[in-house]
């Protein structure tokens, strides 16, 4: 018969080497993700592509300081070379103080597009004006969503356009027309194909 002792250190024994199994079967498991190469990997592939949307600001302010009446005029273009869609927002605050015998002040913003194979030539996609017909400040904020299917290796180009006419009112210099702009498109290129209801 097997005595009482030898059955009793068989046991430690049989639960040490648990024990060291565990532990072994644990590092082995930690260790596993570091040594063999991990297929869902976090890291592009070749064969995928990346969209990112990017955004374009653009700020234009100007203050007459002048009695006859002057213009005003800028702009800035930017160029899609993907079918996307382009989101703009344009806030204005601006005053153009009415004056007797004289053309009133105004604010003209106008955004065109014309295609890199110019075949449908310069395109009006937005144009909105305000003018001095009161004194008190003007605020406006607007915004416009376009959807841009682009053939192959196409391109279309956009200008924001901004002209004015404005004055100082006043001798003293404290009736200024002037105006704030601030412009912002968001440019999200499309992925896949679109399929458009109607």
């Amino acid at each position: 018969m097997i005595s009482e002792k030898r059955v009793a250190k068989f046991k430690a024994s049989l639960r040490y080497a648990v024990f060291i199994g565990i532990i072994l079967l644990l590092v082995a498991s930690t260790l596993s993700g570091c040594i063999t190469k991990n297929n869902d990997s976090s890291e592009p592939q070749p064969d995928d592509v990346l969209w990112e949307s990017y955004t374009i600001n653009w700020n234009d302010s100007h203050n007459w300081m002048t009695v006859m009446g002057t213009g005003y005029e800028n702009s800035t273009s930017f160029t899609i070379d993907n079918s996307s869609f382009i989101s703009f927002n344009f806030t204005i605050e601006a005053r153009f103080e009415p004056v007797p015998f004289n053309p009133e002040g105004y604010l003209n913003f106008t955004i065109t597009r014309t295609t890199g194979n110019d075949t449908d030539g310069i395109i009006v996609v937005w144009s909105e004006e305000w003018n001095g017909e009161t004194e008190s400040i003007i605020t406006d904020n607007m915004s416009m969503v376009l959807m841009q299917n682009l053939a192959e290796n196409d391109t279309i180009d956009f200008e924001l356009r901004i002209r004015a006419l404005g004055r100082d009112s006043g001798i003293s210099g404290g009736s200024q027309d002037y105006f704030i702009t601030t412009m912002r498109v968001v440019i999200s290129p499309m992925i896949g194909p679109i399929d458009i209801v109607m």
